[in-house]
């Protein structure tokens, strides 16, 4: 299959008639595309003792999920990537230590919970705004220690990579959303 029909089947896989689905199904699957080079990432900043963010890569299949989940309930869907992002945050903080920055990550998914609801669906959007919040608070030095040892030069490079990646992912998260905004407010005319 060319990339050209894979590409093609991925924006139809990710369609929908709702603007706001339609972005929390591309976000899903920017991270599920994503998700797999992340371990990639780190085995080659700190070497093979980064083998445990190997274990982050079956994430991407429950990210890939998200838009066929959406095509039964978009509130579901919309749901899920702050759900599933705060998990799969939490999970590499303990696989790869508190000290890596992975909880870095629990911010675009304050983000994504922000502007994936309306106002009407406030009771759904304030508790997955505030759920990555509570998680860091009720993390901090809960996590115990890393699946492998680190030395302070490894966390410092992960943390300067979970850092720039959150920042990129946050940046495209305000892009995407405010085109879906901007969509959103085109329809209800």
């Amino acid at each position: 299959m060319s990339p050209r029909k894979i590409l093609g089947w991925l924006r139809a896989y990710a369609a929908h008639d709702d603007p706001l689905v339609a972005t929390a199904n591309l976000v899903a699957l920017v991270v599920a595309s994503n998700v797999p080079f992340y371990p990639v990432y780190h085995l080659l900043l700190i070497g093979r003792d980064a083998w445990p963010a190997l274990l982050e890569a079956p994430v991407a299949l429950i990210f890939f999920a998200i838009p066929w989940v959406s095509r039964r309930s978009g509130l579901v869907g919309r749901t899920l990537p702050p759900l599933v992002g705060v998990a799969n945050t939490l999970f590499c903080m303990k696989i790869l230590g508190e000290a890596s920055g992975n909880a870095l990550f629990l911010v675009p998914c304050v983000v994504a919970a922000a502007f994936s609801f309306r106002a009407k669906e406030r009771w759904v959007m304030l508790p997955l705004v505030w759920l990555p919040v509570a998680v860091f608070l009720l993390s901090i030095d809960r996590m115990g220690a890393p699946l492998a040892p680190f030395t302070d030069a490894q966390f410092a490079a992960m943390l300067r990579l979970n850092a720039v990646s959150t920042g990129i992912f946050v940046g495209f998260l305000g892009m995407l959303y405010g085109r879906a905004g901007i969509e959103s407010a085109r329809a209800s005319r």
